[in-house]
């Protein structure tokens, strides 16, 4: 899509803003309902292990890029 409007992208990759709603949804809440889940004592764990290999493999949920024009 950008190369047909003219731009070139220079750098691509995925982030994690939170882990929090992949970290819901793991525990049968609901996505984004701000559950609290912080006396979960498999999620802490868990959200320590995934984080870091998320970004490390580029298996983030928010597309980045930065892109110039050609």
């Amino acid at each position: 899509m950008l190369r047909r409007s003219g731009f070139e992208p220079t750098r691509i990759w995925t982030k994690v803003s939170s882990l929090d709603p992949v970290l819901e949804y793991l525990s049968y809440e609901q996505p984004y309902s701000d559950a609290d889940l912080s006396r979960d004592p498999v999620l802490g764990p868990v959200r320590e292990a995934l984080e870091p290999l998320v970004e490390e493999l580029d298996l983030g949920y928010k597309l980045h890029c930065v892109a110039r024009k050609a």
